[in-house]
């Protein structure tokens, strides 16, 4: 049973600057830019691009960018945060305080940028679990305040009330949720599994033995369980916790403290502090529900100081199951992206050009936009909407020295989420004009001569950058004509 007793290097003022980017491969954890924290738990949207994590005697970190870029939440209180969890969209957040000493819970509806107290009582909170809206919340409370067994505690109005469930107190240590609220699932140290199928009013002991339980996770439909012991193995129900099965290729001698399911539960993934050996112990994964699980790589050797070994706490899954984060306390945060990890930051050249500033940055470096902040100390991050102008291999913003003074500024990754851009048709003399963002890339342009039939076809007229739009010119034909951009071309 796990218990515990600055600025993020992303801006400068006026001058160019470096983001520490990521080279590992796919299939490999890297480091992201948080900083070094005693990180308890992570959580992730469904898209996997909003991600929230909380330190023990510390604060909250949010990042909008799937990790690539980290805001420290400067209006949440510091306290001994233990556990968060987020609604699917990733605007709803739950945070709940614990440890060795009773602490509040907390909630955010606008992505962590402000938090609200509420009626919750005063416990040693272990877990804290959300339903896809947000509205739906679960905590679980290890103890109360003289160490005596505690109970779970249910909120149906976003965390504004909390009661008190009928499940029968205990030293509760992990709870989990379906995506609609109704099937909740918690693990006792010491002791079995509970499930409810009606949102917390009536409680059933599963099948699953007596173990030193330490977390548990859910399908969005709350059939699918796979749980872990501290000091054992993994164990998989596959009918809403009735039966439990362990995992035969798992590790079942590690000291398991977190694990994370996609949404159809095909996808688990699991991470521990070390083994009985006290050999440190990489995240696995299963990408069969179970069948098979599979040791990932480590890209980087920052390793807890005080132990030498990975003390991995927590994992965070998107919906799809392609989109992982984990934090290591007594160290970072890690993301696993199983597609394409994210881009390396480019260089942000500065200059002053008359009454100008002149940002710009290598045009190979696609998938980023330039931000400013008035203040550092704030997560306040906004998109420069300025123009963006492609010129000798570069991407050029422009700004009045007027309107970039006292401003810092950096770039940051867009969410990995594709979204179409916006395709402009307007006539040019003779011909008609097809124009669409510079910036955006790895769409193709395509015709149609009928919305009903489904044979698109690549428009092959030359594509010319110009006042930072990809232009294509075509000539009319005397029937009617349809576009669309399509990804991948």
């Amino acid at each position: 049973m796990k218990l515990t007793n600055t600025l993020l290097p992303t801006a400068a003022l006026l001058g160019g600057f470096l983001l520490p980017g990521p080279s590992a491969a796919a299939q490999s954890w890297f480091q992201t830019s948080a900083p070094t924290n005693s990180w308890y738990s992570i959580a992730s949207s469904s898209d996997g691009a909003k991600l929230a994590a909380v330190a023990y005697n510390g604060d909250i970190y949010t990042s909008t960018n799937s990790g690539v870029d980290w805001a420290k939440q400067i209006n949440a209180p510091s306290l001994n945060w233990y556990s968060i969890a987020s609604s699917s969209d990733g605007t709803h957040l739950v945070a709940a305080a614990g440890g060795l000493s009773p602490g509040p819970i907390y909630t955010s509806t606008d992505s962590g940028a402000t938090w609200t107290s509420n009626d919750a009582p005063l416990l040693v909170w272990a877990s804290v679990a959300s339903s896809a809206d947000g509205t739906k919340l679960a905590a679980a409370a290890y103890s109360d305040v003289n160490v005596n067994a505690s109970l779970i505690y249910l909120s149906s109005d976003a965390g504004a009330h909390w009661t008190a469930a009928t499940a029968p107190s205990n030293y509760w240590y992990s709870i989990a949720s379906s995506a609609d609220g109704t099937r909740l699932a918690a693990v006792v140290f010491g002791g079995g599994i509970w499930t409810s199928a009606d949102a917390g009013t009536n409680w059933t002991l599963s099948g699953a033995p007596s173990q030193s339980w330490e977390t548990i996770a859910s399908s969005s439909d709350g059939i699918k369980l796979v749980a872990a012991i501290y000091g054992g193995g993994i164990w998989t129900s596959m009918d809403a916790g009735t039966n439990w099965t362990e995992s035969a290729t798992a590790p079942n001698t590690v000291y398991w403290a977190g694990v994370a399911s996609s949404a159809n539960g095909a996808k688990l993934a699991a991470v521990g502090l070390e083994d009985e050996s006290y050999n440190a112990v990489p995240p696995y994964l299963s990408t069969d529900s179970d069948t098979n699980w599979t040791a990932t790589l480590i890209a980087t050797n920052q390793y807890n100081s005080l132990t030498n070994q990975f003390n991995w706490y927590s994992v965070a899954s998107s919906a799809d199951g392609s989109k992982l984060a984990a934090v290591v306390n007594g160290g970072g945060i890690f993301t696993l992206q199983t597609s394409t990890p994210p881009p390396p930051t480019p260089t942000l050249n500065i200059a002053v050009s008359g009454t100008n500033v002149i940002f710009s940055w290598s045009a190979a470096a696609t998938g980023f936009v330039l931000q400013q902040n008035a203040s550092l100390s704030t997560g306040n991050w906004q998109d420069v909407t300025n123009p963006v102008i492609v010129t000798n291999g570069l991407f050029e913003v422009i700004l009045p020295l007027s309107q970039a003074g006292n401003y810092f500024y950096r770039l940051s990754a867009q969410s990995t989420v594709v979204t179409s851009p916006a395709l402009s048709i307007a006539r040019s003399g003779g011909n008609v004009l097809l124009s669409w963002p510079a910036t955006v890339t790895g769409f193709g342009l395509q015709q149609n001569s009928s919305l009903a039939a489904a044979n698109w076809v690549a428009v092959t007229n030359p594509v010319v950058v110009a006042n930072g739009q990809n232009q294509v010119t075509v000539t009319p034909s005397s029937g009617s004509q349809f576009y669309r951009l399509i990804s991948p071309p």
